[in-house]
């Protein structure tokens, strides 16, 4: 059985488990309840096979902490594709979109989540070491680098496909932004938690924030 050794984030769920569990007991009836409120009946029913999904996911997660064994469906990758399905399921119901769009959206998003993902293996790899607890591609360090660099061409890619854009502040000019974040965030000369924090405030209050901007300057 491996160590169990939580990082120093999760110490809050330590100390304040009512106070946890409560939270996010109410934010679930919320967000169930406003679900059935907003959603039409077909985004409902497309929604529950993501919902497996995920539970599917959590499942696995917890099976291989407690058996200290990773699994061959890889951590990283696994979790990437659900993040872009979760983005990608209401767009596809509610508006038409070609098979090449959709391909390309999904591919983009898949790849940033992945980074997420990367980035917080390569921080956490050697407290994961000590767990027990290391992915198959925290295993093999030169691929968790290797995979790790192709955020400097990917950024570039997705630079060029901002600027083809007629538009300013479009879904690549998102995409591009959380690249040029995370690798910023890798430069920074501070604790390895607390990257991992802030990778997960970025990844929504990032695009956020160029979201407003977008709207107050009459970009769109």
């Amino acid at each position: 059985m491996p160590r169990s050794e939580s990082a120093q984030r999760y110490e809050v769920f330590k100390t304040s488990r009512c106070l946890f569990k409560f939270s996010w007991t109410i934010a679930l009836i919320l967000c169930v309840g406003l679900s059935f409120i907003c959603l039409s009946p077909l985004c409902l029913l497309f929604s529950f096979p993501l919902l497996l999904l995920c539970l599917l996911n959590f499942a696995l997660c917890i099976q291989e902490m407690k058996l200290g064994k990773p699994s061959y469906l890889v951590k990283e990758l696994r979790t990437a594709l659900i993040l872009a399905l979760g983005c990608m399921l209401f767009p596809i119901l509610e508006r038409s979109m070609d098979t090449s769009g959709i391909a390309v959206y999904f591919f983009s998003l898949t790849y940033i989540f992945l980074l997420n993902c990367l980035f917080i293996s390569r921080w956490e790899q050697s407290k994961d070491r000590k767990r027990g607890r290391l992915s198959i591609i925290q295993q093999n360090s030169r691929l968790l680098e290797l995979l790790l660099s192709s955020k400097n061409i990917f950024s570039l890619f997705f630079c060029c496909l901002w600027l083809k854009n007629d538009h300013m502040i479009n879904f690549f000019a998102f995409v591009f932004v959380v690249v040029v974040f995370v690798i910023t965030l890798d430069f920074l000369t501070i604790g390895e938690d607390e990257k991992r924090q802030l990778i997960d405030l970025g990844y929504w209050l990032v695009p956020l924030l160029l979201f407003l901007l977008g709207h107050a300057g009459g970009f769109w």
